[in-house]
């Protein structure tokens, strides 16, 4: 499913993060994150992004 303003802001989300958009290679859709992320439309009318943990690399553990 494809939402035209959640495409908009997660454009300008990957923007901001400096993300490159790519083509998703099973449909015609162009995505600005990683292809497990999630949006939700909340009943309060907001939007809520979920499963992020890709979206920035991961960090070397520093030892205790």
């Amino acid at each position: 499913m494809s939402d035209e303003r959640v495409n908009d802001m997660m454009a300008q989300c990957g923007k901001l993060l400096n993300l490159k958009p790519h083509r998703v290679t099973t449909q015609e859709l162009v995505i600005h994150a990683p292809c497990d992320i999630e949006v939700h439309h909340g009943t309060d009318g907001r939007f809520y992004v979920l499963d992020t943990a890709r979206v920035y690399p991961p960090e070397f553990p520093f030892p205790l």
